[in-house]
């Protein structure tokens, strides 16, 4: 699981040397999804790190990358069913 990380992080970041990774956590820095989508430029990674996010409403009008950590189906699923996604935004979970 951690290579398998590691390994889409490298790729993600070779493949556009402007996008940059925004993290999200409970300590991290930014710790709201829709924080870290309103902040993120078009081709950006947001990688969601395990937790609980009682978030709604969450627009993503950009292309994105975002990156599910430590989660399970049901608990991205449960997630996603409050994101609109309006542009191609990829979702990957791990």
């Amino acid at each position: 699981m951690k290579n398998l990380f590691s390994f889409l992080t490298a790729i993600l970041m070779a493949s556009s040397t402007i996008a940059q990774t925004i993290e999200v956590c409970k300590t991290c820095p930014i710790s709201s999804i829709k924080d870290a989508i309103i902040q993120a430029k078009d081709f950006d990674t947001i990688i969601v790190k395990k937790g609980t996010y009682k978030e709604h409403d969450i627009l993503v009008n950009k292309p994105l990358t975002i990156i599910f950590i430590g989660f399970s189906l049901f608990g991205i699923m449960s997630l996603l069913v409050f994101v609109i996604l309006k542009r191609k935004t990829k979702v990957i979970t791990g």
